[in-house]
């Protein structure tokens, strides 16, 4: 904890703002301050800084970078399996069709990580959106392809869900300091 007196956070010896409820370094609580709820009725901004606001981002940012990795590494492994097909004019088209998918969803992935970095929540949401509607379209031409790494499509779901909900937290807290 923090005391205004010392003017030192107590849990990491950063220096305190005066009108601070939280240590803009580690986000521990200031001991002695004007509580968030009735600085916002004194017309006064609460705000929570450093560390706890900043996980909760990066909960929604880590995860859309960790699909984004993943899609790049099933890029490669992709073309590493079609490459012998590409010589073969019979299927060239399609597999040529597969790689520029995956490459585009990977693209996609990297582009949906940056903008995570602004906006967590609906990056989160374009992401899981995006995902699940590319797996149903491949269900549709290919009913048994729903069942072709399943366990690797949930784990991947379940990451862009956590993503989300991390966003959601975030936006919250944003949206609670009137920011």
């Amino acid at each position: 904890m923090m005391s205004p007196s010392q003017g030192m956070c107590t849990n990491c010896g950063t220096p305190a703002t005066p009108d601070a409820s939280f240590c803009e370094s580690c986000g521990e609580a200031i001991s002695g301050a004007t509580p968030v709820s009735a600085r916002k009725r004194a017309g006064g901004r609460g705000t929570m800084h450093g560390y706890s606001l900043k996980r909760k981002m990066h909960g929604a940012s880590g995860a859309l970078l960790a699909v984004a990795i993943f899609q790049t590494l099933g890029l490669l492994l992709v073309y590493y399996q079609m490459k012998d097909v590409l010589d073969v004019p019979e299927v060239a088209g399609q597999a040529q069709l597969i790689i520029a998918i995956v490459a585009v969803l990977a693209v996609c992935f990297w582009g949906l990580w940056w903008w995570s970095k602004t906006n967590p929540f609906v990056a989160g949401v374009v992401g899981l959106v995006l995902y699940v509607t590319l797996q149903f379209v491949a269900a549709l031409v290919e009913p048994s392809s729903l069942f072709k790494g399943i366990i690797i499509k949930v784990i991947i779901i379940v990451v862009l869900v956590k993503a989300v909900m991390a966003g959601a937290e975030y936006r919250r807290t944003m949206r609670a300091q009137g920011r």
